[in-house]
């Protein structure tokens, strides 16, 4: 028994340091082959930790942000926007873009996002118009970010600027499933007490330092295979029963009928839209909801060929479900929204290259597709007439 334990503890020597050198060797060819975006989430990152929004963008901070296909520099301004610093609006019509990563142009220089493409648009449109008031469009999204806290950032900062119209831009793919996350956070804040899903310092400085460790970790989050084959290893050590299937949380919002967890996801995403309508409409603003598509919405084949992959056992999905109910909830609520993904569809079928193949964020030419449907919409509106 003895020697066999011996053996069992040299062959678990050995397994260590096997994986040690492998993450040794891996760490630099990740990134000399595919560089990944570190989180860089400490005091000095540019996405530090925000008492009252879990994290944000660090005022007055530059870095290089890299993925396999991109590698762009982003700087923020005083108040923590992807934006520069802006003086009194003075004549301008000034708009607040919320949002995630879309918003914030993930994978795009700053020229390049869909704010600056809206003033470049409508700065030659003046021209031709011989004059107007012009346009300035104030990029305030944070990758990452829901519903819930593109609400909160502004409340918090964003009424600072003094913008005319408010853009709240809803990544359909998880924009309104992410939300309940937030509210327990804040209910956890409250209460003195430790959030249910606090990472720990090994994680947080894995994600701050190590390339290899950022795209594992991507590469498991994004693979059904790889969660459906984790849960299969791991299931005879879980306390709990679960169910056998995993249900990737990004296709939430698609499923019909919605899940449990969904129903109250959407009751909470229901409120906040109401409660940033009336604080727009308490202050003499605009609002508008844009719907963002993800690449799955615009790109059948893409859904098809996905979700073949996965175990889904007797779930429905509808990838417009989500689209259809924002829009029905908005027009009853007196809401302007926008929804892009007709127009996305359109532009993708007659082969417009709008995604990153390997990152599936807007290309600029997904970017400058946004801006004009943005400005069409808001002219057909009456609100780029310089009434303010």
């Amino acid at each position: 028994m003895r020697r066999l334990f011996r053996i069992l503890g040299f062959l678990l020597i050995q397994l260590v340091l096997g994986l040690a050198l492998l993450a040794l060797a891996l760490e630099p060819a990740i990134r000399f082959i595919q560089p990944q975006a570190l989180l860089m989430r400490g005091k000095e990152s540019f996405f530090p930790g925000d008492p009252d929004l879990q994290f944000a963008i660090r005022p007055g901070a530059e870095t290089v942000l890299a993925r396999k296909g991109f590698s762009i520099t982003v700087r923020s301004n005083a108040l923590g926007f992807r934006d520069p610093d802006r003086g009194a609006k003075g004549e301008a019509i000034r708009i607040l873009a919320l949002g995630d990563s879309f918003t914030f142009g993930w994978g795009v220089e700053q020229d390049q996002t869909f704010e600056h493409q809206m003033e470049v648009i409508e700065a030659g449109a003046r021209a031709a118009r011989g004059g107007g008031p012009p346009l300035e469009v104030i990029n305030a999204g944070v990758p990452g970010y829901n519903l819930y806290q593109s609400v909160l950032a502004l409340e918090k900062k964003g009424w600072a600027v003094d913008p005319d119209i408010v853009l709240m831009d809803a990544f359909v793919q998880n924009d309104f499933s992410e939300n309940v996350s937030t509210e327990e956070w804040i209910e956890a804040k409250r209460s003195g007490t430790k959030p249910k899903k606090e990472e720990g310092a090994l994680s947080v400085w894995l994600e701050t330092n190590s390339q290899a460790y950022v795209w594992l970790k991507v590469k498991y989050l994004s693979s059904y295979r790889m969660r459906r084959t984790w849960y299969k290893l791991t299931r005879p050590f879980k306390h709990k029963p679960r169910e056998s299937k995993i249900q990737y949380r990004n296709l939430l919002a698609f499923q019909v009928p919605p899940p449990e967890e969904m129903v109250r996801e959407w009751a909470l995403a229901e409120q906040l839209l109401l409660r940033l309508r009336d604080d727009v409409g308490a202050r003499g603003k605009r609002l508008v909801v844009v719907l963002l598509p993800p690449e799955l919405q615009v790109m059948p084949d893409r859904w098809k060929n996905d979700s073949n992959k996965l175990d889904l056992g007797t779930a429905r999905f509808d990838v417009e479900a989500p689209n259809r109910r924002v829009a029905a909830y908005c027009e009853r609520e007196g809401i302007a929204v926008l929804d892009l993904l007709p127009a996305f569809r359109e532009a993708a079928a007659r082969g417009g290259d709008l995604y990153f193949p390997s990152d599936h964020h807007w290309t600029a030419a997904g970017h400058r597709l946004a801006a004009e449907l943005i400005l069409a919409d808001l002219h057909a509106r009456g609100w780029l007439a310089g009434e303010h």
